[in-house]
């Protein structure tokens, strides 16, 4: 999680796009023994992994944040914590993959990449070959998938379409 807060950061520059990162930290509310319990544990790895996620008590997350109602024992709180908005971020892949010439194939479940299609190809197969060339591709524009394993255990089961606007 640590190695990913630089990755996020960096990421919005190299999309150009606002993801909406924001480092505003996670809590989670423990309302159950259960759950406090659990938390506790989790800290003792969290801290293995160098990460700064601490429990908090009831009074502790009042300080933290403003405003919480309801039963809580305490929490699960990790001040570096940040996310980005999902849609966002698919949206800024996706328009910078279609500028490097990535087609969009909808209305078909992908559980992995396996093959790639050649673009101007007016008749498209599925085919291997490109695959190597397509990875480079993508790995240059997106210097964080450099060292990504891509494969595909299924491709697609209909025609091309061009893509839906998500941004």
């Amino acid at each position: 999680m640590m190695a990913s807060i630089p990755l996020w950061k960096e990421l919005e520059r190299e999309l150009n796009f606002d993801l909406e990162w924001r480092q505003g930290g996670c809590l989670y509310v423990a309302t159950h023994d259960e759950d406090w319990t659990s938390f506790q544990q989790w800290t003792e790895v969290a801290r293995q992994y160098g990460l700064d996620t601490r429990t908090l008590e009831r009074r502790q997350m009042d300080a933290v944040v403003t405003g919480l109602q309801g039963p809580a024992l305490g929490g699960l709180y990790t001040p570096s914590d940040g996310q980005a908005e999902p849609r966002r971020v698919a949206a800024a892949f996706a328009a910078r993959a279609a500028e490097a010439g990535a087609l969009f194939f909808e209305g078909c479940g992908v559980v992995g990449v396996e093959r790639v299609l050649y673009p101007r190809d007016p008749h498209p197969q599925p085919n291997a070959s490109h695959a190597p060339r397509a990875l480079k591709k993508l790995r240059a524009l997106f210097p964080a998938l450099r060292d990504a394993q891509v494969r595909l255990q299924r491709f697609f089961d209909g025609t091309m379409k061009r893509p839906r606007s998500m941004l």
